[in-house]
């Protein structure tokens, strides 16, 4: 009896579980029909397809069955093409056109020239005609500028294409075959600290290694995304050392690259990327847990390890591609220097926009303390060893009323100020920045900047100053009016103006270089 009852609480609890398997079947076939839609989706016009795919990057644009078919990673979008238009498939490769599969030779332009049609159906290469008539229902792919440019029935618009996948990875300047510094302070009891960085109002025991400088390297091919990677060195043990970590890539905002400067580079349309460096902490624990950190990078003999920077697919779990094996490092505990730092007035700039956040420029702020066997002679910056910093206004120079007026603020984490009113414009503001290095020592800064309208710009002019002879003499003509000098520069001991109100508050700061 009691099998025949057990018998019966199984099949109630199968019947229940089928119920219940019935239901789910639906919802899930729900499921999958809604995101169905959502994956393959109808578009009403060019412009829709845009703002359905976003920033997202287009892997394919077809023509199919009467269809235009837009693909990105995980969607795809369709657009029903008018009766009768008949769409060409342009593709810009190598320099060359391609329309339909067929080399009509070189474009011309140079690299990353915008190529489009115009309302005549007449190739346009950086706006100018090319002689080449395609038609007025294109399709361009165009990957030297990492876009398709789709035009259709009088519309048209730009699609950013996916990046190509990671070849190579080619180092640029004095990073080649170049021993870069890690400065890093050892901190043996905690430092009572409150900035953006504390750990319950202390910088806390540990290790604080950093790099000196960024890395500017050159991502093969053109048109990779930089950012869709991470970074890190590798020995020939294909070990990453600890204490050196790298931060993300941006596109490099420098100098254009020169022959005879090779540790500046050119932009990213040429494939150039900056690797920032990035302040790492190894608790104390795990200090004594790991093998000597010098060690990790040169032989007892001195000579130094080399190493590979290697970039990783953040999206993927397959192998890295590395560099070759040109980096090399030599740390140096800093533990020694002291917080003695000043600006350097001639090598940086002392003036910031209203309106923008700003941060202060640490590199122009030089060493001046004893610089001790550990550096030998380098000179170091303020942005090469400092941890942390609090930005705050220095109210002995500035009153409340001059702090409303020119809309003065710093922000949240204490890290930016920002001059928020016009009224700011050819004045100075003056601030307190208190900071501290990754050795623990803390000091205190107070600066003065002048606010401007917009950022100044340098330019470079050769002037031809001539041959001949300027002769003058000064003559004391007392309270005599000589007409000849009106609307001429001529001395006076004194002037009835306040250069201030006419040159701006900073006119004493301009350079004339020749």
């Amino acid at each position: 009896m009691r099998k025949k009852y057990l018998s019966a609480l199984l099949f109630g609890a199968l019947l229940f579980a089928s119920a219940g398997t019935f239901t789910s079947c639906k919802d899930y076939d729900d499921d999958i029909n809604n995101l169905q839609e959502q994956i393959n989706t109808i578009a009403s016009s060019l412009e829709d397809i845009k703002a359905q795919i976003g920033d997202k990057g287009v892997t394919s644009v077809t023509v199919e069955g009467g269809k235009l078919i837009v693909v990105t990673n995980g969607q795809t979008v369709s657009y029903d093409l008018p009766s009768g238009v008949d769409v060409e498939e342009i593709e810009i490769k190598d320099g060359h056109l391609y329309v339909s599969g067929v080399d009509k030779g070189a474009i011309g332009g140079t690299n990353g020239s915008i190529v489009t049609v115009n309302e005549d159906g007449v190739l346009m290469i950086d706006g100018k005609e090319a002689g080449l008539k395609v038609g007025t229902e294109v399709i361009i792919k165009d990957a030297s500028n990492g876009v398709y440019t789709i035009s259709i029935n009088g519309e048209t618009i730009q699609l950013p294409m996916a990046s190509a996948g990671l070849v190579s990875i080619s180092p640029l300047g004095d990073d080649v075959n170049h021993t870069a510094n890690i400065y890093y302070g050892l901190l043996t009891k905690d430092v009572e600290w409150d900035g953006a960085k504390a750990v319950d109002g202390k910088m806390v025991v540990g290790m604080y290694p950093v790099l000196e400088k960024d890395i500017n390297v050159m991502l093969n091919p053109t048109g990779v995304d930089g950012t869709a990677y991470s970074y890190e060195f590798r020995d020939s043990e294909n070990e990453t050392p600890w204490g050196l970590k790298l931060g993300e890539a941006s596109v490099y905002a420098g100098d254009k690259l020169t022959v005879g400067n090779l540790s500046r580079a050119t932009v990213s349309p040429s494939g150039v990327w900056t690797i920032s460096r990035y302040l790492d902490y190894v608790p104390t624990k795990d200090l004594d847990e790991r093998a000597d950190y010098v060690t990790q990078f040169k032989q007892n003999d001195g000579n130094y390890y080399a190493f590979a920077l290697q970039a990783n697919d953040k999206n993927s779990d397959a192998e890295g591609i590395k560099s070759q094996y040109i980096y090399s490092f030599n740390p140096l505990n800093v533990n020694d220097i002291t917080a003695d730092f000043t600006y350097n007035s001639s090598d940086s700039k002392n003036y910031y926009t209203y309106g923008v956040e700003h941060t202060p420029d640490f590199e122009a702020y030089e060493y001046k303390g004893s610089a001790g066997s550990i550096l030998n002679g380098k000179e170091i910056d303020l942005a090469d060893v400092i941890y942390d910093y609090k930005l705050s206004i220095d109210e002995s120079k500035m009153t409340k009323v001059k702090i409303d007026e020119y809309g003065l603020k710093i922000s949240a984490d204490k890290h930016a100020f920002i001059a928020e009113k016009a009224q700011a414009v050819n004045n100075k503001i003056s601030l307190i920045i208190d900071y501290i290095l990754i050795n623990g020592q803390k000091g205190q800064l107070k600066v003065d900047y002048t606010i401007v309208e917009k950022d100044i710009t340098f330019e470079e002019k050769n002037v031809t100053l001539g041959s001949n002879v300027f002769e003058a003499k000064l003559t004391d003509a007392d309270s005599q009016v000589l007409s000849v000098l009106n609307e001429k520069y001529v001395y006076a001991k004194t002037v009835d103006f306040v250069p201030e109100d006419v040159f701006g508050s900073d006119y004493n700061e301009w350079e004339i270089t020749w």
